[in-house]
């Protein structure tokens, strides 16, 4: 009996500690409530402040022109935001304190980590650091607004990167024919340009920040890596015209421009149209009248100037794998007339339109070499060896009186099935645009005839080429088909391009003043004529004649009375200017002034 009553002495004493203990807890949490009060009337006082900062820092923002940095105010508006909620947690902690009389609510409570500050709170550092910081940063937003607004575009920069290939093309180099055991050092070099990439955003070429390799080998499989460096900026390398301004015309002329005007003299406007296409016979077809001078050859300019003013027509036949011309042709004995052939009989060596035997007549021959087609010249990697190439072609062309060659074509073979990718280069627009160059620069090497790189641009299939439409992208159309065109251009000044028969995200290309003029001529320095591909104005849905003098395609080809109509009509109502008439008409008047210099010295 005595043990039990000892027993229960010593719990009711452990049960009178254990309330003892509890009361002093209760006074410790009422201490604690009263401190939290405080912290949170202090919170709510600094996020007043901060409010009148972040009123006040807005207002100087729009003030000193750096209005429309409408992320910089959502981030300080995120940081308010942030200062109320820590206010509501604080005063939940506060409401949660007056039922801190049972152990398990007091540890639901420390489970949270807002809670777990609250020792640190008891040791007075978390409320001052927090009003610390949130004042220096507050104080020192309005001085570093701008570094935070590079900050922030540099962040968008990063998230907004664009996807590149694993490898790109940028340099080759073909060495001679190496002996057993004999080393040859081959020099590479790399324009900074290759390296670059569009943005449509900035409309510029530019080179991403980051490590950039150097790979190299005997093909893409097979590469070892000798070099890298870092990029530690984004650097813009060339700006560009956004295209979607392209097509307004701003009616400045460059002084070169104006020269080619001047070309044109006291001529009429009107007696100049005819040099906007090409000749036209009596009766001819829709493909228009060719070989007229030299029998299959692909087309001329007009006849009409010769006489009252002098000027030559200029004598085209078509490529790409060597000259096509008439095999062979007669003579009318007596009157010395050309039996010639449209068109069709200038194709496949005849066999479209055989030819007729005449009486009287005598037979001449025109035999060119048949060269091996693009696709195969591109696979020797050998810039000389199409500069070669190219040689070879203007002495026919010399032999034959032709004065430009259609060619070389350097589209890019998109897909396997295009009919003509026997005539292109490669898959790649920086092979396609070296071996474009090599082959112009061999061909306008002495300057008595010229090359006429062809189908700008987009000509990347044979069915429906005249009818299709090619959507695509800016970066994708400069980076991927447009490189090869403006590699040629800079590199070997071709005298003439040949414009697609397609549309161009919804425009013809013979009427696109962004190809013709803004790209070839403002951005890329071309200083040569721009014609069309034979006939792209037939159609009923096809390119419109005036439109193509207007957007900067010189020449119409082959030529029809529909060209001539159209164009007429379109100056007399002032839809088409005298300027326009003139300038695409100085071009080509340059380009016949240019070749018959070379020819006679």
């Amino acid at each position: 009996v005595r043990a039990e009553a000892m027993i229960r002495c010593i719990g009711i004493e452990d049960l009178r500690a254990r309330i003892q203990a509890a009361e002093d807890d209760k006074r410790n949490l009422a201490e604690k409530q009263e401190q939290c009060k405080k912290k949170v009337q202090e919170l709510s006082a600094s996020r007043e402040e901060a409010q009148q900062k972040l009123i006040q820092v807005s207002a100087d923002l729009k003030a000193s022109d750096l209005g429309g940095k409408q992320q910089q105010y959502e981030e300080l508006d995120e940081r308010s935001r942030m200062l109320a909620d820590n206010t509501r947690q604080w005063q939940k902690i506060l409401q949660g304190m007056k039922n801190w009389e049972e152990d398990d609510v007091i540890t639901d409570y420390i489970s949270n980590p807002v809670l777990n500050m609250i020792a640190e709170l008891n040791q007075g550092r978390v409320s001052e650091e927090l009003c610390q910081n949130l004042h220096l940063k507050i104080e020192s937003a309005k001085q570093n607004i701008e570094d935070e607004v590079e900050d922030y575009s540099d962040q968008r920069r990063e998230i907004g990167k664009q996807l590149k290939e694993k490898k790109r093309l940028v340099g080759f180099a073909k060495t001679k024919c190496l002996l057993p055991g004999e080393i040859q050092q081959l020099e590479i070099k790399i324009p900074k340009n290759m390296l670059a990439s569009f943005s449509e955003e900035q409309s510029a070429w530019y080179l991403e920040a980051g490590t950039y390799g150097i790979w190299i080998g005997a093909d893409s499989q097979k590469l070892e890596q000798a070099w890298e460096f870092d990029m530690y900026e984004r650097t813009i390398t060339e700006h560009t015209c956004r295209l979607e301004a392209a097509e307004s015309d701003a009616g400045k002329l460059s002084a070169a421009e104006e020269q080619k005007v001047h070309l044109t003299g006291k001529i009429p406007a009107e007696e100049l149209i005819p040099l906007l296409y090409g000749h036209v016979e009596q009766n001819s077809s829709t493909l228009g009248a060719a070989g007229i001078r030299v029998p299959g050859s692909a087309g001329e300019t007009t006849h009409a100037l010769e006489q009252p003013y002098g000027i030559r027509s200029l004598i085209m036949a078509d490529g790409p794998a060597g000259i096509r011309l008439h095999q062979s042709y007669e003579v009318d004995t007596d009157s010395g007339k050309v039996y010639g052939k449209s068109v069709l009989g200038a194709l496949e060596n005849g066999y479209l339109e055989p030819m007729q035997k005449h009486e009287n007549a005598k037979t001449y021959y025109q035999f060119c070499t048949a060269f091996p087609v693009g696709t195969a010249m591109a696979q020797t990697w050998n810039e000389e060896l199409l500069q070669s190439f190219g040689r070879a072609v203007s002495h026919e062309m010399k032999e034959f009186h032709i004065d430009l060659w259609l060619a070389p074509g350097m589209n890019i073979q998109r897909n396997p099935l295009c009919g003509r990718n026997f005539e292109y280069y490669s898959e790649d627009p920086f092979l396609s645009g070296k071996m474009a160059a090599a082959v112009v620069r061999g061909v306008q090497e002495e300057g008595t005839c010229g090359a006429v790189i062809k189908h700008f641009a987009c000509n990347n299939q044979e069915d429906n080429r005249m009818g299709v439409d090619v959507h695509i992208s800016e970066r994708a159309l400069r980076e991927i088909y447009l490189r090869g065109f403006e590699i040629a251009v800079k590199e070997s000044a071709p005298v003439a391009i040949m414009t697609s028969y397609n549309r161009v995200n919804g425009v013809h290309a013979a009427n696109s003043r962004a190809l013709c003029t803004v790209i070839a001529r403002e951005e890329w320095g071309f200083d040569g004529v721009l014609m069309s591909d034979w006939s792209t104005t037939a159609p009923e849905d096809g390119s419109i004649p005036w439109k193509c003098i207007e957007a900067g395609n010189d020449l119409i080809m082959p030529g029809s009375e529909k060209d001539d109509a159209d164009i007429r009509q379109a100056y007399a109502d002032g839809r088409l200017s005298e300027k326009k008439i003139r300038l695409c008409a100085g071009r080509i008047i340059s380009l016949i002034n240019k070749l018959d210099k070379k020819t006679k010295k």
